[in-house]
């Protein structure tokens, strides 16, 4: 089956053709300059990146995207990667090879900017529709536009969210329910941090980049929020972008005994960030081997380091063996860290030349 197998499904599986984009997008080639592995661009420069992203959503996508400066332009393959996990983490859940086997699928996504990036893509990959959340009302506008312009106000619906501190509650209508939600930080506490790194650009504007705790208190926001709302939302996802959050987060839905936790990591580009997904519903064991990111199966529903992993149904339904001291045990090989375990960057994947 092709769950869990994003590298066959996404359209960046090599790097960008930067050339023959050039060739078919004006705005795009005035970027391009060669290089002696062949074509490439300045993605120091917000311009350049900003019709980078413009012309791959309409050559691979049929959108007509354009923000200005004072937003965030987002890297469409790391964010389309993102969309094929969620669609990987649904099809499993529902215990089907492929996500188009599960109807129609509607999703929230918390914080949608004004990029629109997560319904835009989740649209045209595969027919989803969405609502859009956010507290900037001037990103709202601009997503709109974006929206209107591609003829999908039938599909992807956007609204605001008054207070900022809010995730989830108070966003859902009474009643209303979803197939899952999908989030992408803020990633700085204060903005003095958002330039830090001399080697990448931070496009974007302050309520985009920055929040009150950075990640990890929005997403422990989001944690309090769906224990509220439980299997209204079949499954939480977000997207990370420190590896120490990572392994927070996974502690704390360990501790609250979350029955479904899985994770990943997007290795495309120059950046590294990893998706984590939580369910509350009954999800049948069989779902659990399909989970594969990258083409290497995580632990899921597994604690992190330091916690004691709880023993399964099957587990304990089999009757302990006996203890026999007169056979002492063998010594223990030492055992291989797990690909899981590994820091960034070790997964040999094929990397884009974009952020």
């Amino acid at each position: 089956g092709i769950v869990g197998i994003i590298m066959p499904r996404t359209v960046y599986p090599e790097r960008v053709d930067f050339s023959s984009l050039a060739a078919r997008y004006d705005f795009f080639r005035a970027h391009v300059f060669d290089t002696k592995k062949g074509c490439s661009i300045d993605f120091s420069s917000e311009e350049a990146v900003r019709a980078l992203t413009k012309a791959l959503l309409k050559d691979d996508f049929g959108l007509d995207w354009d923000i200005s400066e004072a937003f965030l332009c987002p890297p469409v393959p790391q964010r389309a990667n993102y969309i094929h996990w969620v669609a990987d983490v649904l099809a499993a859940c529902a215990g089907q090879d492929d996500i188009r086997q599960c109807g129609p699928i509607r999703g929230v996504d918390v914080g949608v900017g004004a990029n629109c990036i997560f319904p835009l893509l989740g649209h045209a990959i595969y027919g989803w529709s969405f609502v859009g959340t956010d507290i900037n009302k001037a990103a709202l506008e601009v997503a709109q536009e974006t929206v209107d312009r591609n003829g999908l106000g039938h599909r992807i619906s956007l609204r605001w969210v008054e207070d900022p501190l809010s995730c989830l509650l108070g966003v859902l209508q009474e009643e209303e329910r979803f197939d899952f939600c999908m989030s992408n930080p803020p990633f700085f506490e204060r903005e003095d941090q958002t330039h830090l790194n001399p080697k990448t650009i931070c496009t974007g504007n302050p309520l985009e980049l920055v929040c009150e705790g950075g990640e990890k208190q929005f997403l422990q926001r989001m944690v309090d929020d769906s224990f509220v709302l439980r299997d209204r939302v079949r499954v939480y996802t977000t997207m990370i972008g420190r590896k120490v959050t990572l392994q927070s987060l996974l502690k704390l839905l360990h501790q609250r005994r979350v029955p479904f936790v899985t994770k990943t990591e997007f290795l495309q580009g120059r950046i590294t960030r990893w998706g984590l997904a939580w369910s509350f519903m009954d999800v049948s064991t069989v779902a659990f081997p399909k989970l594969l990111a990258w083409s290497k199966q995580l632990p899921v529903s597994g604690p992190p380091r330091g916690c004691k992993r709880a023993r399964s149904p099957e587990q304990l339904q089999q009757p302990q063996q006996p203890q026999h001291p007169q056979h002492p045990q063998q010594p223990q090989q030492p055992q291989q860290p797990q690909e899981s375990d590994k820091e960034e960057g070790s997964n040999k994947i094929p990397r884009l030349d974009s952020n």
